[in-house]
């Protein structure tokens, strides 16, 4: 996926949209077509010569440095929730579903931090939600066996596990018309060839449209993708994976990331970012013909919408996701990537200090001007840390908490210790009594 720097005019309205895209109709994106499916297996990783469990799962956490893979709850398997930092308490960054590859970077307690490569950010997942086979994971990484999941919002498997809409399984052998699927737990499921298609011969655009559909009125959460909650970039990931384009899980980088689009050429499938009444935020949705769509709002859940509606809202971006990205695990992370991680660690307040052992937002922001010295984003993120502290200084003065202002003094010099504003809250805190 290639970023671009570029961005759409601001300030136009959907009432322009609406004239500009009325005249397109319902955009054809794509046509059904036959597929045939093959049970031919990749001769250096078989997955049919795994032996399959039939009983208790085979759990076995993957160790620092090693891949491993999603299986999810043994109360509820199926997908887990990604924190920025090792405690529930933490904001939720998103939701890895069941197959999918990470690596572990460290472990602290019961909780393993992972490398996503497809959702391009690092967070903390329950160590106990994970498993590490060597043929397993060989097997998950064999191209032209694997299949995903089409039926939304999922299949129920038992009580026990679930197949999210987008999770991807290797095939393991095909029984009387139906495809017998491993788990990350060597058990297998049986599943029929229309809940699933393989992995290079995916939906079209626009039967994906069609299939999220069915996620109408899913509660919204911040950091979900599946159907018990979703969230607006949670729901554009799914809908271009199940397509077989990667998008990053990250609404400031899917504003910046597809092609620009004029909005003369606007059609089914692509994404509108709306502005808010929050400056840093912006709402985006989903295309599905001329004037309609479906989106992921805080206030009411996955819903469908008129863009007439939203004619006071200026446009702030019109995106449309083509390319087809191959994620490697051992890659680095990419800019991009660290400025993600760099806001959710600023955004959880952990400016120079992280109780749960994590890179802070000075240390992330540092990180990403080290690969590129002039990034204007880093440079602000370490101007906002400033600013920050410069707040907590005169609370704690103005509630009389001499020590807490002058610890708060203290981690601004090491921010900047050139800051103009330290001679300032020097002379503040002689004065206080």
């Amino acid at each position: 996926m290639q970023f671009s720097k570029d961005s759409v005019q601001t300030g136009e309205t959907v009432g322009s949209i609406l004239a500009m895209v009325a005249s397109l109709g319902n955009v054809e994106t794509g046509t059904t077509s036959q597929v045939t499916v093959t049970t031919t297996l990749n001769e250096s990783h078989d997955c049919q010569s795994i032996p399959k469990s039939s009983g208790k799962p085979q759990i076995s956490p993957p160790h620092p440095g090693k891949k491993g893979l999603v299986f999810g709850s043994p109360e509820q398997a199926g997908w887990t929730d990604v924190f920025a930092s090792p405690t529930p308490q933490a904001m939720r960054l998103g939701q890895v579903l069941i197959g999918d590859l990470i690596k572990v970077l460290t472990r602290q307690g019961s909780w393993s931090k992972i490398e996503i490569p497809e959702q391009q950010y690092t967070g903390w997942v329950r160590t106990a939600h994970l498993t590490s086979d060597a043929q397993l994971v060989q097997c998950f990484l064999t191209k032209g066996t694997k299949y995903i999941v089409v039926q939304a919002p999922g299949i129920t498997v038992d009580e026990k596990l679930f197949l999210p809409f987008g999770s991807i399984l290797p095939l393991h052998s095909k029984e009387n018309g139906q495809f017998r699927f491993l788990l990350p737990d060597r058990r297998s499921v049986l599943l029929s060839k229309e809940t699933v298609r393989p992995l290079d011969a995916p939906l079209t655009l626009k039967e994906a449209l069609e299939r999220i559909k069915s996620f109408h009125q899913t509660p919204y959460q911040r950091g979900a993708n599946t159907w018990v909650a979703m969230d607006g970039a949670g729901l554009i990931h799914l809908l271009f994976r199940v397509i077989g384009i990667i998008v990053p899980r990250d609404l400031t980088q899917l504003i910046k990331t597809g092609e620009q689009i004029s909005l003369d050429k606007a059609q089914a499938g692509d994404v509108i970012f709306f502005s808010t009444f929050d400056p840093n935020q912006s709402r985006p949705v989903i295309l599905l013909d001329n004037n309609s769509f479906i989106e992921a709002y805080p206030a009411r859940g996955i819903g469908f919408g008129l863009l007439e509606r939203l004619h006071q809202r200026k446009v702030l971006a019109v995106r449309r996701y083509t390319t087809i990205k191959n994620v490697d695990i051992e890659e680095p992370p990419t800019v991009q990537q660290l400025l993600i991680q760099c806001k959710n660690s600023f955004e959880s307040k952990y400016f120079t200090t992280n109780p749960h052992g994590g890179e802070t937002a000075w240390e992330c922001y540092n990180h990403v001007l080290r690969l590129d010295s002039k990034n204007a984003e880093a440079s602000d993120g370490l101007k906002a840390i400033e600013n920050a502290y410069i707040k907590l200084f005169e609370q704690a003065l103005q509630d009389d908490q001499l020590d807490k202002a002058q610890t708060y003094m203290s981690r601004l010099k090491q921010v900047n210790p050139e800051s103009p504003a330290l001679s300032r809250l020097q002379a503040q805190l002689d004065r206080a009594p």
